[in-house]
């Protein structure tokens, strides 16, 4: 694990939860209709499940990855464990629910930390070790995803970094 980036993320949410509500309030602002279609079809693409069976095809698919199939369910399940216990602890309401905003697409839970965020994370760490231009798209994948997150009003930058941070940490420490 670099401590650098470790020490980046914390010092980037903390910063964010000064920041939350005038991006979200701003992304309000540029919404369309154009925009609004593309990021609630984009929002459900990258929840745990999905990111678990993207991975899960690539390692069966490239026959000497499969050593790695336990080692990536078990991270994914302890961070999504971590993920919802923090999630439960700390009882944040979704933007949408906390600030009235215009819904777009519900869901249910808790804000923080985003479980796409951290899945996404964990699937870069993965891929980044194994394929770089796979990890190259992954990457823009997850960035175009996650900003879906923020402008649909289900997450804020703080909750996307939490998840961030918590994937990274768990995806390095395994």
């Amino acid at each position: 694990m670099k401590l650098k980036t470790v020490v980046i993320l914390l010092i980037s949410l903390i910063i964010s939860f000064f920041l939350d509500k005038r991006l979200i309030y701003y992304l309000i602002s540029i919404r369309n209709p154009i925009l609004d279609k593309l990021m609630v079809y984009s929002t459900y693409l990258g929840n745990v499940l999905m990111v678990t069976v993207f991975l899960l095809v690539f390692i069966f698919y490239i026959k000497e990855h499969r050593k790695y199939l336990f080692p990536l369910l078990f991270t994914i399940t302890i961070a999504s464990t971590l993920t919802e216990i923090i999630k439960l602890i700390t009882k944040i309401p979704r933007p949408f629910l906390g600030l009235n905003l215009p819904i777009l697409v519900t869901y249910s839970g808790y804000s923080f930390p985003s479980g796409h965020a951290m899945a996404l994370t964990i699937g870069y760490m993965f891929l980044k070790k194994e394929d770089t231009r796979l990890a190259n798209f992954w990457l823009i994948f997850t960035i175009i995803l996650l900003f879906g997150r923020i402008y649909t009003g289900l997450h804020y930058t703080s909750d996307i970094i939490g998840g961030m941070l918590i994937g990274y940490f768990i995806s390095s420490f395994f």
